[in-house]
């Protein structure tokens, strides 16, 4: 009820078709201890606390699409079940949105290691001290250029049917990165 309600204020102040719900981060820690989310898991068949993530998303694709909207998912939808409707954005690299394809759903093809623009553009320790903060340390995050981007294939590992269900790609800069 409460994200129902959380999404009817959404539904009404934008007029998209597309609602992303996001997916990503949902630790399923507390779920594993919660008596209630173990009765629900009973009750809906449920093996694994990550289904528990696959069984809320199915359930907010269908309630937006009683409001004629579409469902988009960070790629972690995947790992609780998704129906063949939902788009899934796969920033994990390409192996969720190789998978989701397969399973004939569309894709928007973000994988962070070419499209987040909030990286570091360089592994060049004297450009690094001048470039602006960026997302991790420039050891432990891949770096990042507008040619690399340019290079990516969105359709590597699939068959043409398969590539008719990319949409596209996504290059992503996260503000608290940026000064």
């Amino acid at each position: 009820e409460f994200i129902e309600g959380v999404l009817d204020e959404v539904i009404g102040l934008f007029p998209s078709k597309y609602i992303h719900i996001g997916g990503d981060e949902c630790p399923t820690k507390m779920w594993e201890q919660c008596p209630r989310c173990r009765a629900r898991m009973r009750v809906e068949g449920l093996t694994r606390p990550r289904q528990l993530q696959g069984y809320a998303t199915v359930r907010v694709e269908r309630f937006l699409q009683r409001h004629g909207r579409e469902l988009i998912g960070w790629d972690e939808v995947l790992d609780g079940g998704v129906s063949p409707t939902a788009i899934v954005m796969s920033w994990r690299g390409t192996r969720g949105g190789i998978e989701a394809a397969r399973h004939g759903n569309r894709v928007v093809m973000v994988p962070c290691d070419y499209f987040y623009f909030d990286y570091y553009q360089t592994h060049d320790p004297a450009r690094v001290e001048r470039e602006t903060v960026a997302t991790g340390r420039p050891d432990d995050v891949p770096y990042v250029t507008v040619r690399r981007a340019y290079e990516f294939s969105p359709y590597e590992g699939l068959d043409g049917g398969q590539r008719q269900c990319i949409l596209g790609v996504q290059g992503n800069i996260w503000r608290e990165y940026m000064v």
